[in-house]
């Protein structure tokens, strides 16, 4: 029996979740972000596999990961920041992965065999560190801009955030793959 698309969006975001607090272990000062991030992987492959319309699970899942950062959710409806930012990083997050989808899908196809170089080459390069440019810049600029990164502290977080978003793809995308296969 399939699964429905509303527990298919709750399990991603158990497990955009759960990749999310591991990844949250390695992150930089100020927990922004993380040199490994394993969520971004999961959610670039369920996505692939499942379909798009699983993208509110990486939205939720996200939400969840930056409302567990910061404390208690009282903190969120202090000032209209505190309620956008983790919307605008969630957001993020979940346009990502649907932009490493969509390149992948539309160079490659999918279900694509992935049985040489080239096709591996292009498949980890779009999802990568191609797609993953997307939230390490609406990220770390929506941080910049809301006063809580400086403007010294924007290059390392930027980079950190991309770094870590294009690892996870990298390792976990597959990982995703080799699982449901």
């Amino acid at each position: 029996m399939k699964p429905s698309t509303a527990t298919s969006i709750l399990a991603l975001t158990a497990a955009y979740f759960v990749a999310g607090q591991l990844g949250l272990l390695l992150a930089i000062p100020q927990g922004f972000a993380s040199p490994v991030w394993p969520a971004s992987g999961i959610a670039l492959g369920a996505l692939l596999v499942y379909g798009n319309r699983l993208w509110p699970g990486v939205l939720l899942g996200s939400l969840l990961v930056e409302w567990s950062l910061h404390g208690n959710l009282s903190t969120f409806t202090r000032d209209l920041a505190n309620l956008l930012l983790p919307t605008v990083i969630g957001s993020g997050a979940a346009l990502q992965a649907l932009l490493g989808a969509h390149l992948i899908r539309r160079a490659l196809g999918f279900p694509v065999p992935l049985d040489d170089g080239r096709s591996v080459g292009a498949f980890l390069l779009l999802g990568g560190p191609l797609a993953c440019l997307l939230n390490a810049t609406l990220s770390s600029s929506s941080l910049w801009v809301a006063d809580r990164l400086t403007s010294d502290g924007y290059s390392l977080a930027w980079a950190t955030w991309w770094v870590g978003d294009t690892i996870g793809v990298l390792v976990f995308t597959p990982l995703v793959l080799i699982g449901v296969a």
